[in-house]
């Protein structure tokens, strides 16, 4: 049996890493770098030499090579092997260097990552009593559990859910993406790494018993195909970065629905959201 994966996760690190540095920092990590892969070639030619005190005009000439500025000294070729190998090392970082930050900067400027961490399994359930008065009292409806993994508050949050459903099969088979209803399509403010909760209501034809449990059988009176999917469509905007975003996520029908409800998450602003009661249960 596979193990779960822990919750609350941060979803793509170092993207996320990237997105929080900014160009200014990317630009002082990599001048760090650089000065620190300088220090080690420096040093590696300082004990090759034995000569200790040549060590800060090594640092600088390795430096000023890695920024491939013209510097006098010995030819590449001479000198002992481990010289030689330093002088090739300094070589290849001087084309790596500046390729990593150049790649960092466009990570940066034109990939955002993925913001929201979503549930596993989708909850077939009574109506929440939360929703009285919004939804019919004996109505049934799919709970899709999801929660913000960024570094980063993310505001004006809305959440589209559409009904991916196959017809027919093989090269004559065609798809329809059909749009669900939401009793709360919109989430004004999504901190880390509070749970929000989807509910897509259901017509009383929808749900059926089935050895003493829920079973879904159609979504708004529509049959439910092998191939068929449900997709959920996220945007929003996150301030800190002056960025929006948007993002999607399938759950295979019916395989991902469970008459099984979700579990609790206890909130507690004061602790380390990893040390919050229910993670353990959150894909259960």
């Amino acid at each position: 049996m596979p193990s779960r994966r822990r919750h609350p996760r941060r979803a793509d690190r170092l993207r996320w890493l990237l997105v929080k540095f900014g160009v200014v920092g990317l630009t002082g990590i990599f001048i760090a770098l650089l000065a620190l892969t300088a220090a080690l070639l420096g040093l590696g030619l300082t004990i090759d030499s034995g000569r200790w005190a040549s060590f800060p005009a090594l640092w600088r000439d390795e430096a000023m090579a890695l920024l491939g500025l013209t510097v006098d000294g010995p030819a590449a070729n001479a000198g002992s092997g481990v010289s030689q190998a330093i002088r090739m090392a300094q070589g290849l970082l001087g084309l790596i260097l500046p390729a990593l930050y150049i790649g960092a900067v466009v990570f940066r400027l034109f990939i955002h990552p993925d913001v929201f961490v979503f549930r596993e399994k989708i909850s077939l359930l009574p109506a929440p009593e939360t929703f009285r008065g919004e939804l019919d009292e004996d109505c049934h409806v799919l709970a899709i559990r999801v929660y913000n993994a960024s570094r980063m508050r993310a505001l004006d949050v809305r959440f589209n859910v559409v009904h991916q459903r196959w017809f027919g099969s093989g090269r004559d088979s065609v798809v329809r993406n059909i749009p669900l209803p939401l009793a709360n399509a919109t989430w004004p403010m999504a901190d880390r790494p509070v749970p929000y909760t989807l509910f897509v209501p259901l017509k009383p034809g929808d749900v059926s018993e089935v050895s003493g449990k829920a079973a879904l059988v159609t979504i708004r009176e529509r049959p439910i195909g092998d191939r068929d999917r449900l997709v959920v469509h996220v945007s929003g905007a996150m301030p800190d970065v002056n960025e929006t975003f948007i993002e999607r996520h399938a759950f295979d029908l019916p395989g991902s629905v469970s008459s099984e409800p979700f579990g609790v998450i206890h909130l507690d602003y004061g602790e380390d959201p990893k040390t919050w009661d229910g993670w353990d249960g959150f894909d259960g």
